[in-house]
């Protein structure tokens, strides 16, 4: 009898160990579907060249098993999309899945393509994060049509095995959007300044003229001598 309660005591024992080691090394498995260049241009909501700040966190989904890392990018052009947010945020799977990867993994400088749910933005894959090198003659210029930046961005040969292609739906985007680092962007902006910046200057220094113009009229005309 003695010899038959330590044996259960031993299974139990075991058994709660087992459940304890896949409790805390549990992970979400899972596999990304892979996607041609056409397709992540097509099918991303969003897309943006920018530099990534730093990794700003970590948490888990509502209702789901899944953490994600939140990373905080800052845009310099926006190749797609209706956004304007000189600084946006991105989130990746954590290390609690084996979906799991850094959004940096190709540098700081990056092309993302994201997708956005009610959880925010996100990469489809780790195919959407392309690690990028920028000219510097290109500084902060506006851009405003792909054929105007391919001469000046080069895409890693470790980001794609399809650098052609990628440089190629780059070229035939019509509009590019070039963010100000305070969230505005340069084609507002330059608008702002062609039609109602000169404008207003022009017309303050019309009138300084005016004043002065008037105010030394006067005074030659009480300066006039009534003849006798």
């Amino acid at each position: 009898m003695v010899y038959l309660r330590e044996t259960r005591l031993i299974r139990v024992l075991a058994l709660v160990i087992v459940l304890i080691l896949i409790a805390t090394s549990m992970k979400v498995n899972g596999c990304w579907v892979g996607q041609t260049v056409e397709e992540l241009f097509d099918q991303s909501r969003v897309i943006v060249i920018g530099t990534i700040l730093e990794k700003d966190g970590h948490s888990n989904y509502p209702g789901s098993m899944m953490g994600v890392d939140h990373w905080k990018v800052e845009v310099d052009y926006y190749l797609k999309g209706d956004k304007s947010d000189s600084i946006i945020t991105v989130d990746t799977p954590d290390n609690t899945t084996s979906l799991h990867y850094s959004l940096n993994q190709h540098g700081n400088s990056v092309l993302l393509f994201l997708n956005e749910d009610e959880h925010g933005l996100q990469p489809p894959s780790p195919q959407g994060v392309m690690g990028i090198r920028i000219s510097e003659e290109l500084g902060n210029m506006t851009i405003e049509k792909g054929s105007d930046l391919v001469d000046h961005i080069s895409i890693s040969d470790e980001s794609t095995e399809d650098l052609p292609s990628v440089m190629a739906e780059i070229e035939q985007i019509d509009l590019i959007v070039t963010t100000y680092k305070d969230g505005e962007n340069f084609l507002e902006d330059d608008i702002s300044k062609k039609f109602y910046v000169w404008p207003v200057s022009l017309l303050v220094v019309c009138a300084f003229f005016v004043i002065i113009n008037n105010a030394t009229s006067k005074e030659k005309k009480t300066r006039i001598k009534m003849p006798k």
